[in-house]
């Protein structure tokens, strides 16, 4: 066979090979860099929502979770969600029909996948304290919600509300307990512990009105690249139901710089956003973490990690690591044929969110809103204002009004409802600080009506609030609460005038105290009433003696008719800042029987601070008070209670010795709202009414219950 016959037979199969090959490249360059959508960009890109943490096997069958954080926030526990991050979100790119995500490591704080134990233990110890920090602040607000529970029922405005947190907070106590126990075994260990994220990628579509249909994919944390390229997958290995995947080429794809694309969302890190693909050069200061670079044939150009820009040859790098090129293509048609026999709809809800005709809106002040706007300019729908200040808003508004929504305050985090376009809370709302949190109703910015506020400062208050300041609680009166009166000379003479000739003359009259009748038959004025006034007597104080010369005439004859009626009765001495505590303690001794009492004895200390100034300070009177105090206890083997007024309270109970403070306290406060210290009777009125009873009388309310009255008068017997 000759030359001519040679080529004549190769020639032709050569030429069509190099036409099948002319062809193939053809349209691997079609399909390159065919324009693509913008909505079918929008199907590639994910919006990423994790929280991470450290997961730690400590014996056989305990694991301990501890945050990533390793500053003075940082805390742990037995169970993965109390101790993951702050949610974090970024953006992403789906590249695989195996459903491979492509993202940076932001989303998991930058933090390494594996610790090592000696870094692991560096962190537990480091952990110690802040946790101990954590035990005790709890320990100290469980103890506040003991107390409160103990001294209130179900008819007390925010009882429920109480208890729901002392619930959760006797929970947290718990595990808080436990997770100290396991801490402590860690760090006997060399153990390195492992990071655990949960991390969902959410696809979105349009949907009729001002929402969106909302995909929601389980991710699992498959890797991390040395460029900070994180690597995750869905749960179900499947590309997601209405999702699109790049193509990742090995050679990389760039387009001209004046037409390099840019995912971009400025919306809030805590609320899912509908995406939009923008120009870079339209919104380069609000470029999330994990945005992929597009160009306008719709291929990826790359992806923002740590503020810069790697390369698709970067990431094809990081793919190829995964699998071999010939691998991954044949598990992505593996894939794509089994999604295209799948039939099951994913599980999706309906959202209220910025649509894709969303606008971002610069005011002349510097506030930038993004979200939906009215044909009139007005914010109207779903968005998210940030103000020139930093401070943030995101909710639904209506004619520049956020009706519903959270803003991210100085003071904390609020969510709830606004009024007016000044953007103040107003309404009902949450407000979360650094030392808790308070729950309530809210007016012009202000905690303003009925609220809680739970907090490391001040315990628990449960009451009125008028314009951000606390008043207090006000009780509702009824009859299952334990009333109580206390008595002088007072509620014995009276002074009565009369006439002779046109001339007006005074006289001392002395009415007696009918027992068999008494009835509290008014409270006052300012008290909110259940029902009819009408109580029983309970408990009785009676003043025995004042300084060291002062007895009353009637003590004895009005202790003597309250035993006979079973009334629980105790005896009160007046203060004097003119002798000293001891002297008084004796005069009184001498003179109140207390063999014959029920209830403590009492220390009436009501001077002004002139006389206490007068007296030589109040450092001197809290000496003379304990020496009253010392010597009647020692005596009579029962520990005194102080009567104070809220001025006393206020200005100088702070300043007294821890053994005053610790002295159960009887308070005179005549307002509407309820003293909010740790009381065992409130004084609420000077002008109450008792049937059996000339004149005005002191009514008192027992701070608990009927059964809580009960079990302190046998104790105290």
């Amino acid at each position: 066979m000759n030359t001519a016959q040679l080529k004549k037979i190769f020639l032709k199969p050569t030429l069509a090979l190099w036409l099948l090959a002319a062809l193939v490249v053809i349209v691997s360059l079609l399909v390159a860099f065919l324009p693509s959508s913008d909505t079918e960009i929008q199907r590639r890109i994910p919006r990423l929502t994790a929280r991470s943490c450290y997961a730690l096997p400590v014996g056989e069958h305990d694991t301990l979770f501890f945050s990533l954080r390793n500053d003075s926030l940082a805390c742990a526990s037995t169970q993965c969600a109390p101790v993951l991050s702050d949610s974090i979100q970024t953006t992403g790119a789906w590249v695989s029909n195996e459903g491979h995500v492509l993202t940076s490591d932001t989303l998991v704080f930058g933090n390494a996948l594996q610790l090592t134990s000696e870094e692991t233990r560096r962190r537990l110890e480091a952990l110690l304290p802040h946790h101990q920090e954590r035990i005790q602040r709890t320990n100290l607000i469980c103890e506040e919600l003991d107390y409160y529970a103990l001294k209130h029922s179900e008819i007390d405005e925010g009882f429920a509300l109480v208890m729901g947190v002392k619930d959760s907070m006797e929970h947290l106590r718990d595990e808080l307990l436990r997770t100290d126990s396991l801490l402590r075994l860690a760090l006997t260990k060399s153990e390195s512990a492992t990071l655990r994220c949960i991390a969902h990628a959410s696809g979105f579509t349009p949907a009729e009105g001002d929402s969106v249909t909302h995909t929601l994919t389980t991710l699992q944390l498959v890797d991390e690249s040395p460029e900070h390229v994180l690597t995750l997958q869905a749960a179900d290995a499947r590309l997601p139901h209405g999702a699109s995947r790049f193509s990742v080429f090995r050679f990389g794809v760039y387009a001209f710089r004046a037409r390099i694309f840019s995912f971009n969302d400025p919306g809030n890190d805590a609320t899912q956003t509908f995406p939009s693909v923008l120009e870079d050069s339209l919104c380069a200061e609000s470029i999330h973490e994990g945005a992929p670079y597009v160009n306008p044939s719709g291929n990826l150009c790359g992806l923002r990690v740590k503020g810069r820009r790697v390369t698709s040859y970067t990431l094809a790098s990081v793919l190829a690591d995964r699998h071999l090129w010939v691998i991954w293509w044949l598990r992505n048609l593996r894939a794509f044929v089994m999604n295209l026999f799948d039939a099951e709809e994913p599980a999706v809800r309906t959202l209220p969110s910025p649509t894709a005709e969303s606008k971002r809106k610069i005011y002349e002040n510097g506030d930038v809103f993004f979200g939906q706007v009215s044909a009139e300019g007005l914010r109207q729908g779903y968005g998210r204002l940030t103000r020139a200040d930093s401070t943030v808003y995101v909710g639904h508004w209506q004619a520049d009004t956020l009706v519903e929504g959270r803003a991210m305050l100085a003071q904390g985090t609020y969510v709830g409802s606004f009024a007016n376009t000044s953007l103040e809370p107003e309404g009902e709302g949450v407000l979360h600080h650094t030392t808790g949190f308070y729950a309530g109703e809210w007016q012009e910015g202000r905690r303003h009506g009925t609220g809680l506020d739970c907090s490391h400062d001040h315990g628990i208050r449960v009451g009125t609030w008028n314009r951000g300041s606390f008043k207090g609680e006000r009780l509702i009166f009824t009859e299952d609460r334990i009333y109580g009166i206390d008595i002088s000379r007072h509620q014995h003479e009276f002074t009565e005038e009369y006439r002779v000739r046109r001339r007006t003359y005074k006289r001392k009259v002395i009415r007696p105290i009918h027992w068999d009748d008494l009835r509290i038959v008014g409270l006052g004025k300012d008290k909110r009433v259940k029902g009819n006034v009408s109580y029983p007597v309970s408990f009785v104080y009676i003043k025995a003696t004042e300084g060291t010369s002062i007895k009353s005439d009637y003590y004895l004859a009005d202790l003597g008719e309250a035993r006979k009626r079973s009334i629980a009765a105790g005896a009160y001495h007046f203060f004097s800042i003119k002798t000293g505590g001891r002297e008084q303690a004796g005069w009184f001794l001498r003179h109140a029987a207390l063999s014959r009492t029920t209830l403590p004895p009492v220390l009436d200390v009501e001077p002004t601070p002139t006389q206490i100034a007068a007296m030589g300070g109040r450092d001197k009177l809290f000496r003379e008070m304990l020496a009253w105090i010392d010597t009647v206890e020692k005596a009579s083997g029962k520990k005194p209670i102080l009567y104070l007024n809220q001025r006393f309270i206020n200005e100088q109970l702070p300043h007294a010795p821890q053994r005053l403070k610790d002295c159960e306290v009887w308070v005179a406060r005549y307002s509407e709202f309820k003293p909010y210290v740790r009381l065992l009777h409130w004084q609420l009125t000077p002008y109450g009414k008792v049937r059996g009873i000339h004149g005005d009388v002191d009514i008192n309310v027992f701070n608990g219950s009927r059964s809580q009255f009960e079990d302190y008068v046998r104790r105290e017997k």
